[in-house]
């Protein structure tokens, strides 16, 4: 590993024993310690290339020292006010370790999907082609569950719809049929409803199914070909596909492995893969650059969409007792990693966890994006929190770092 500014070697490596031992609120106590160092050592340098250098070292250090323990291959990529783009890349694309992890690999990024589904349900609504308070009924006959539903209650996770997804979806063996929404909407059924629409928040992938459902009923077209129409063409999206609609390039991936049961061994999940059991809840295969290339339209009015982060987060509800996210917009969650308020979405599907997210407060935008080893120990709640600590320290790095090197923030 380069130390190219005095001080670093010993600060990456009282950081990484700390990170071994620490939890997310302890990051800001721990940069107060390091950072006076580093920085003294670097004022001869501008600040922003400071700051860059602090952050690119620190930032491959945890990286590193996370994947070789949890992950198979990560690639993290931030965008921040005033500094250059960051790509870290650790880990390895195969199982094998014959092939280093880089920053134009691909991933199934699972339930970030629900952003692009929300996004499309959202441009409808600017056209005049539906309203959010439209009850659910408007646009099919049965629903599975409470008639009284809107699409409002669909994006928000509020519809207390049964959700027949929940038999496929991790940690269950990634299914190897294929399926009609007819398939998802049958297993929905049978779960039945779960409570009143609006009454509380129960995440359900059949919702954002439906939701993929209501827009091709609208537009006479697979809802896979108006999100490339109306969002990735125009974004310049080139390296982000619909998995249930579009063929994707299954070199350029990164591999992923689920553990299998039946044989005791790791299967990859990477693909040519059918996933249409994940449908408009989950499909989406990407990059870090082109899911960083989302978050940098959400804030940014102008985008080529129209559409921005007040959109999707002008309701919302709260999340209750999950412990990902304390409340949910429309297709976007809204976060605290270590005490900072985050918007975006996390994806976990077989073989693969992911999240994309914005920090209001200082503008800096994040995608990371995990392969994982498919051993049978593996632990998708630590996992996920391994995630959390590295975006965390991301964000701190970034604030912290104005401070110490004289930038601003």
């Amino acid at each position: 590993m380069r130390c190219n500014i005095p001080g670093m070697c010993w600060a990456s490596s009282v950081l990484s024993s700390v990170t071994q031992m620490m939890r997310p609120l302890m990051l800001r106590s721990v940069l107060l310690v390091i950072l006076p160092g580093l920085c003294v050592a670097g004022q001869a340098w501008a600040a922003d290339d400071c700051r860059h250098e602090i952050l690119s070292h620190q930032l491959e250090t945890v990286l590193e020292d996370f994947t070789e323990r949890y992950f198979l291959g990560s690639v993290l990529m931030i965008d921040m006010p005033e500094l250059d783009r960051l790509s870290i890349t650790a880990g390895f694309v195969d199982r094998e370790r014959t092939v280093p992890m880089a920053v134009t690999r691909g991933f199934q990024i699972g339930s970030q999907t629900k952003m692009f589904t929300a996004a499309a349900i959202l441009l409808l609504a600017r056209d005049g082609r539906l309203k959010l308070s439209d009850p659910v009924t408007d646009y099919f006959d049965e629903v599975p569950g409470d008639r009284s539903a809107t699409i409002a209650n669909l994006l928000t996770h509020s519809s207390g719809f049964g959700d027949g997804i929940e038999m496929l979806d991790v940690p269950e063996p990634a299914p190897s049929m294929h399926f009609e929404f007819e398939d998802l909407q049958l297993l929905s059924r049978i779960q039945g409803k779960q409570f009143d629409a609006g009454q509380q928040f129960q995440y359900n992938n059949f919702g954002f199914d439906l939701l993929g459902e209501i827009v091709a009923k609208l537009t006479g077209k697979p809802i896979g070909a108006f999100i490339r129409e109306r969002i990735l063409t125009p974004l310049g999206m080139q390296d982000t596909y619909v998995g249930s609609f579009e063929s994707w390039p299954v070199d350029n991936m990164a591999r992923g492995y689920e553990f299998d049961k039946a044989t005791t061994s790791a299967l990859e999940t990477t693909g040519p893969r059918d996933l249409s059991w994940a449908s408009s809840a989950g499909d989406m295969v990407s990059t870090p650059a082109d899911m960083l290339r989302w978050m940098d339209a959400l804030v940014n009015p102008d985008n080529a969409t129209g559409l921005s982060l007040v959109d999707f987060t002008a309701e919302h509800i709260e999340a209750g007792s999950s412990r990902l996210f304390e409340e949910y917009g429309f297709g976007l969650m809204h976060s605290s990693f270590s005490g900072l308020p985050v918007w975006g979405h996390g994806g976990f599907i077989h073989g693969y966890i992911s999240f994309s997210g914005i920090h209001e407060e200082s503008g800096l935008r994040f995608s990371i994006m995990t392969s994982l080893r498919g051993e049978a120990d593996e632990d998708f709640g630590e996992i996920f929190d391994r995630l959390i600590e590295v975006v965390s320290l991301s964000i701190h790095l970034y604030t912290a770092t104005a401070q110490f090197c004289g930038g601003s923030s």
